[in-house]
Order: C-alpha cells, then sequence, then structure tokens
C-alpha cells in the first residue's frame, strides 16, 4: 500500500513540477529554485504536522515521499550548477546554489515553525 501511496503522490508532485518550471523561460533556473523552496518548507511544515495529526503512515509517505520528493529535484539542481561551472558562469553558479541551500533551510524552518506554532504549542 506504501508503494501505491508513493506511485500515486509521485505522479502528482512530478506533473506539478513539470507545469511550474516550464512556466519559467530563463537563461537562471528560477523554475527549480522556485520548487525546490516550496518543496522545503511544505516537507518541513508537513512532517511536523501529518505526525501531530496522527495521519495514517501510508497518507504520509504518499505525501512527503511521493508528492513532495517528486516535486522537488536534487538531480536538476546539481546538473545546472556544473552546466553553469562548465560555461564559466561562476558567479552565477555560487548564487544559485547559496540561495538554494540557505533558502531551503530557511523554508523548511518556516515550515516547521508555522506547523508547531499552530494552536499555541511550542517553536523550532
Amino acid at each position: 500500500m506504501n508503494l501505491l501511496a508513493i506511485f500515486f503522490g509521485g505522479m502528482i508532485g512530478s506533473i506539478v513540477r513539470y507545469v511550474l518550471v516550464e512556466s519559467f523561460i530563463s537563461d537562471f533556473p528560477y523554475g527549480i529554485l522556485l520548487v525546490n523552496l516550496i518543496g522545503s518548507f511544505l516537507l518541513g511544515g508537513s512532517s511536523v504536522l501529518l505526525h501531530r495529526k496522527n495521519i495514517p503512515r501510508t497518507v504520509r509517505i504518499g505525501f512527503t515521499t511521493g508528492l513532495i520528493g517528486s516535486f522537488t529535484t536534487y538531480s536538476t539542481f546539481a546538473v545546472e550548477n556544473i552546466e553553469m561551472i562548465l560555461m564559466g558562469e561562476y558567479f552565477t553558479s555560487f548564487i544559485y546554489s547559496f540561495v538554494s541551500l540557505m533558502g531551503g533551510y530557511f523554508m523548511a524552518y518556516l515550515g516547521i515553525s508555522i506547523a508547531f506554532n499552530t494552536k499555541g504549542e511550542r517553536s523550532v
């Protein structure tokens, strides 16, 4: 049952990522940056909320591993950085990496903090 939940979540997440990324036509990978930042926020918040609300494990796995896991993409982030470096775009690669990593940490923290603060519970 877990594999089926991951399959359906993955199907939805990958389609949403494709549509979102394709809406950005640019030399800079804004679409991938955006999906990774949104995904960090969603995974941070949902990992707290889904567990706290006693959502069945199969649903949690389908949402987190399936949907969010297929929505975000580290491999594309890595390949795009290598392509930038090979084209001599060192500063752009640095900015992309910095914003992706620091922004991802911040967005995950924000999602977790908001989830913990719902109904007046403790902050992270």
